[in-house]
């Protein structure tokens, strides 16, 4: 192995994530070579102190160690590396957090919504999605940097505030922040687990707003407090036929329904996490369309030391009640409450109003074009609509393996996150906007559910895509 080979595995190699034969060739060369140890122990370093500094609440940072580490410009800490390095990760640790625990709340929930107006203009309404402040899971992160800042602030002059990667790093970052979550399938269980499960009892039964559907939890017990993998019952009262499913993870891990409300007749809402242990009383929430038999995440929580435990819908609102270990042995909690509002935006609406104003709806019309990229269009230039580091062939890549055909616009939701917003503005831009985007293929038969980071650099440069992520959608079968 050479020292270029060795660097470029470096990461990998600290976070110790190679393949057996690779870790060997790697302990060889960092024995061998005086250059290269002594990268790898500054490397090692330096990992040692990210986590030290930002071990706290219940923000799990593996996925972005070396995003935060690469945002550093380490030369300008020679002096005191060590300390002045630590300084910054405790200084700037609840804009790392605010990134590391975003959840994805997208309103997948408002997209999966009753389809009998499906194609009809929406209410004209703009009240956006907004999550009420109830959930204080900043607060801790905000005493904790005041209180910082008050013993430490004689170092304020040598240390930048927000030492940050740059515009150009955006999707990246936010990507590997976001990798975290997975799609599901509801699979329909064998007739063994089918007894297995009934066996063990079953949750109260919850009827759809109409008394169309029944539903309900077997496996998990009467009051869903039993370990163990639970399978999901849905009855159709009007064909008088009832279907058993497990839930299968896209990524392999075991998890379990915990919990389920109906939004609507055609919506089932699943609280989804791990069937055994501590982390068995939530996890993230996903709905399911009854009647096309997609699967898509609503609100990813950053599990295990954050979980939804229970869900309570309405026409224009859900509120969760989330379950905030404060300590990782998880012997410590809190309960708190968030309440989702929204109400929906029909693309006709929207691009209707596009026409009466050219100074109007400029996001809204990097939406569209963005989504001509992903329809292939080559008479469009990528730079004039994509930014952060966001590549074409990457997302159609993407988008492919849900829609391969040609999509329109159906639906966007404005999604409010001021925490969320600042983060992504201390990176270089003026302003930004995030929205949860339903496309539709031609046939209307597949949907495409997105969030989408909208920014401009300035306040008379033009919006552009910063940020595409496409939610973890799964199927019925």
């Amino acid at each position: 192995m050479n020292c270029d080979s060795f660097g470029k595995k470096l990461d990998l190699y600290v976070e110790n994530q190679l393949q057996k034969e690779m870790k060997k060739l790697m302990d060889e060369h960092v024995i061998e070579c005086e250059s290269c140890r002594k990268l790898y122990e500054e490397e090692k370093e330096l990992d040692d102190i990210l986590s030290k500094s930002l071990s706290f609440e219940d923000v799990d940072f593996k996925s972005s160690r070396v995003e935060i580490i690469n945002s550093i410009d380490k030369n300008r800490y020679k002096k005191g590396y060590k300390n002045n390095i630590k300084y910054h990760f405790i200084k700037n640790r609840s804009r790392y957090a605010i990134a590391a625990s975003f959840v994805v709340m997208i309103t997948s929930i408002a997209f999966l919504k009753t389809r009998t107006n499906f194609f009809t203009i929406g209410s004209k309404s703009e009240k956006a999605v907004a999550m009420e402040k109830e959930d204080k899971s900043l607060s801790i992160i905000a005493q904790d940097e005041k209180t910082g800042a008050a013993k430490d602030g004689a170092k304020a002059n040598s240390v930048a505030l927000y030492d940050v990667a740059g515009t150009n790093n955006i999707s990246n970052i936010l990507f590997n922040m976001s990798e975290n979550y997975s799609a599901i399938n509801l699979v329909k269980t064998s007739e063994e687990n089918l007894k297995d499960a009934l066996s063990k009892g079953k949750s109260k039964v919850k009827d759809s707003p109409s008394g169309k559907y029944q539903a309900y939890i077997a496996g998990k017990g009467s009051n869903l407090d039993k370990e163990g993998t639970g399978i999901v019952v849905i009855k159709d009262n009007t064909s008088n036929s009832t279907k058993y499913y497990n839930v299968s993870a896209v990524d392999a891990k075991d998890r379990s329904p915990l919990y389920l409300e109906w939004y609507d007749d055609n919506t089932l809402l699943i609280v989804v996490g791990l069937p055994n242990g501590k982390a068995t009383e939530g996890g993230s929430v996903y709905a399911v369309d009854v009647n096309r038999g997609n699967t898509v995440l609503v609100y990813g929580a950053n599990t295990p030391l954050v979980q939804v435990k229970s869900i309570t819908a309405s026409s224009d609102k859900i509120q969760l009640t989330l379950t905030k270990y404060s300590d990782d042995n998880m012997n410590s909690y809190s309960t708190v409450r968030k309440t989702v509002n929204f109400t929906i935006k029909q693309s006709s609406e929207l691009f209707n109003e596009l026409a009466d104003s050219k100074e109007k709806h400029e996001d809204y019309m990097a939406l569209e074009n963005y989504n001509k990229l992903l329809n292939g269009e080559s008479t469009l230039d990528n730079a004039n609509i994509l930014a952060g580091g966001l590549k074409i062939d990457d997302l159609i890549s993407g988008k492919s393996g849900i829609a391969a055909d040609s999509t329109h616009i159906e639906r966007i939701v404005t999604i409010s996150d001021d925490e969320f917003n600042k983060y992504i503005k201390s990176f270089g831009l003026s302003s930004v906007k995030v929205y949860g985007v339903e496309s539709l293929t031609e046939d209307k038969k597949n949907s495409l559910y997105q969030m989408v980071v909208l920014g401009k650099e300035s306040e008379t440069a033009p919006w552009k895509i910063y940020y595409a992520y496409i939610l973890p959608q799964g199927h019925v079968n």
